[in-house]
This record gives C-alpha cells, structure tokens and sequence, in this order.
C-alpha cells in the first residue's frame, strides 16, 4: 500500500479547560511535562502543543494527553475513560488558587499521515510540528473560530486531531493547509486519502501502531513509562506528583512490567479471555508473568489488509519473563500455543539514557 492520509471522524474524546490568572503555574507543578512558563506568559509564543500526564505518587498513571496551551486557557484533550478520574485529581490538587476548570465531552477528526513502511510510521518525527500545527490553526481559524487543533497522540508520526464546535470544517482544507505550509513533506502522502467513520477504527489503528490509548491498557496500576510513553515526561523536571519513581526508572534503567501487543495474524490462532494470567510454575510456586490488559478485533478491511493481523492483545507482562521471552530462551504459552515474540514500540529494554 503507498503512503497514505488516514482520516478518522467521529471519535469521541474528552477536552478539558483550564483557564485563569494562576492557571500555567499551577499546571505546571502538577503535570509531569515541563513548560517554558515565561514564554507562554509573556507572549513570547503564541501557543504550544505537547504531550503530557498527571501521575499518582507512585508514578502510576492517571490521565495521559494532549495539550494545547497559550496564555489565557489550557485544553487536555483524552480519551473519555479518563476523565472522571482526571476531574478528581484535579480536585485534589486545587488549593484555591485563582482558576477554573471545566470539561465537556467532544466528537473529534484525526488525520494521519501514515508511511506504507510500517517502521517507518512508528518512527517517523516531523520536525517543528508545534510551528505547523500552530500556522494550521492560525490559517483555519480565520474561516472557523472555535477551531482548536491538537497534536495526535504520539509525535512519531505526523498526525492532527481538531475540534470546532459547528463539525463544519472538511478534513481536506485541513490537508490543502498543510501542503501550503509544508508541501515538501506532504506531497508523499497526498497519493491516497482513507477516510474512516466508525470510530473503533481509530482505536483498531493506534492499537496496531502500539500505542495505548484508554484506561483499559494503561492506568493507575501501571508506571507511565511501562508503555513507552517517554514522551509524555519530562526527564529534567523535579517537584510533580510521581516524580521521584520516574526519576528512579531513569536512574537504574529498570522496569518491574512493561505493557506489550500482541498481534496474530490467524484469526483461530488464539482466544485468551481478558481475565486470564500467563502462568509459571517455578519451585513448585505458581507465578505470574503476564496477564491480559485488553483485547480488540480488527475489523476494518483496509487496516486488517495493512497490518496483516486480525485480532491484538495489550499485555502486561513481568519484566523477566519478557526479555527471557525476547531472547527466546523462554516462551509464554497459552493452550499448548506458543506466543509469537512480543515487540515494544521505539524503546530499548534497558531504558537507558
């Protein structure tokens, strides 16, 4: 298949409004992200788009997203099974400084500049995207006002997601836009456009990309950067709820679990129900080693055709037993089956820096 422009409509997403005098310094000590607060502040740049997360102390994850900032509001945009947790810990934090928050529930338009290498989608970082998401949105809102633009959930791929609140706006303007502010990188993709209506396909493509997405897959049992969402934290921030485990993972380069995908291309290979743990029996003990997170059917045509795989299950797996696994002198079995090789997305196992 050639490179192509995905485009998925329809996807319900959570977006929260934080606005206010104090409202940047106070998310600014509460997020795991590190902001350039002056600059935002002063005006210095008109907005910034990244990526960022709220953590328990233990350095779980309670809500991972994207954020679209400028010097009166802050937008978090998340899949909706956070959200209730999300507004609690927004709750718990809140010590009367002078802010407000809100939240609403939205239908959102992604588009996806996928590369017909499915390596090199997952590796694939644009240069300045927080520069062309910005002229994006600049030159759509002059035609759209509400329009507010975000960066997909993972910057290794080029990739939008916006809202307005008419839904009036035509994915293709937003591509016209693009290729005039940077049609050198868009011209390989504009051969073919695939657009998407039935928002499970949004979760079946991110699923095949590796990249978790609700509270199923990733939540307050796990450590953020278990699923590899590196780029959601910052390394040189200190004094944020979680910051001292992130701190120490980096440190020592370990991770007691990690959650991985398992794709299968048969669509008999294996049937695990979502309850069921890996197990192994060691001195007579029966341990853990993995267990079953989620579990989704690719039924979209055109992905499973893509991909070649029909049905993906996120697990959480013991550090042990997955490298053992990876190295191939152990494999996981289920039902007599023996598990194909798990992969982990654009990350090295050691988690050194």
């Amino acid at each position: 298949m050639q490179n192509s422009i995905f485009v998925f409509k329809n996807v319900p997403k959570c977006l929260i409004q934080i606005s206010g005098p104090e409202s940047i310094d106070w998310f600014n000590k509460i997020s795991s992200q590190k902001i350039d607060v002056n600059s935002v502040k002063n005006n210095i740049v008109d907005k910034l788009f990244f990526y960022s997360a709220f953590l328990t102390a233990g350095g779980e994850c309670i809500a991972n997203f994207s954020v679209r900032m400028d010097s009166q509001n802050i937008f978090l945009l998340m899949d909706p099974s956070y959200q209730d947790d999300c507004l609690q810990f927004l709750n718990f934090m809140h010590f009367g400084e002078n802010l407000s928050f809100s939240n609403k529930l939205v239908s959102i338009s992604h588009i996806s500049f996928f590369d017909s290498n499915v390596e090199n989608s997952l590796s694939l970082k644009l240069k300045n995207s927080n520069k062309l998401i910005a002229e994006t949105e600049a030159y759509l809102q002059a035609k759209l006002p509400d329009l507010i633009l975000f960066p997909g959930p993972s910057s290794h791929k080029i990739s939008m997601e916006f809202i307005n609140s008419q839904n009036a706006i035509d994915a293709n303007q937003i591509i016209d836009t693009l290729k005039n502010i940077n049609s050198v990188i868009i011209k390989d993709y504009s051969s073919s456009l695939q657009i998407f209506e039935n928002p499970k396909d949004y979760l079946e493509y991110h699923y095949l990309l590796q990249f978790p997405l609700s509270k199923k897959d990733l939540n307050k049992n796990n450590i953020i950067l278990e699923a590899g969402l590196d780029e959601y934290v910052s390394t040189d921030k200190g004094c944020y709820p979680g910051q001292e485990v992130v701190a120490k993972v980096y440190t020592y380069g370990r991770l007691a679990k990690y959650v991985a995908f398992l794709n299968l291309k048969q669509q008999d290979e294996l049937q695990i129900p979502v309850s069921y743990e890996f197990q192994k029996q060691v001195d007579s003990q029966i341990m853990s080693q993995a267990q079953v997170c989620n579990y989704i059917e690719i039924e979209n045509s055109i992905l499973r055709s893509l991909f070649e795989t029909t049905k993906i299950y996120v697990l959480c797996i013991k550090r042990i037993a997955f490298e053992k696994h990876q190295a191939l002198t152990e494999t996981l079995t289920f039902n007599n089956t023996i598990l194909p090789a798990f992969k982990l997305k654009n990350r090295d196992l050691s988690l050194n820096k």
